[in-house]
């Protein structure tokens, strides 16, 4: 059990995060539930990124040009 600090979850195929950016370090993240946290940082000053984008791509697009 952890209290207070970052949870590092693994998302399996059955849980569908949504795409996120941090509005403090730009960080692009999926995350789950009603309060998100930056994973870099851990802001809770989040948006919910348009797109669709892969978090894992700095550019947030998903690798396609």
């Amino acid at each position: 059990c952890t209290v207070g600090g970052p949870v590092d979850i693994e998302f399996n195929e059955r849980v569908k995060g949504k795409n996120y950016r941090c509005k403090e370090c730009g960080e692009r993240f999926k995350g789950i539930g009603k309060r998100p946290m930056c994973p870099s940082c851990q802001s809770e000053d989040v948006e919910e990124a348009e797109g669709g984008g892969s978090p894992d791509s700095p550019s947030g697009t998903g690798g396609t040009t």
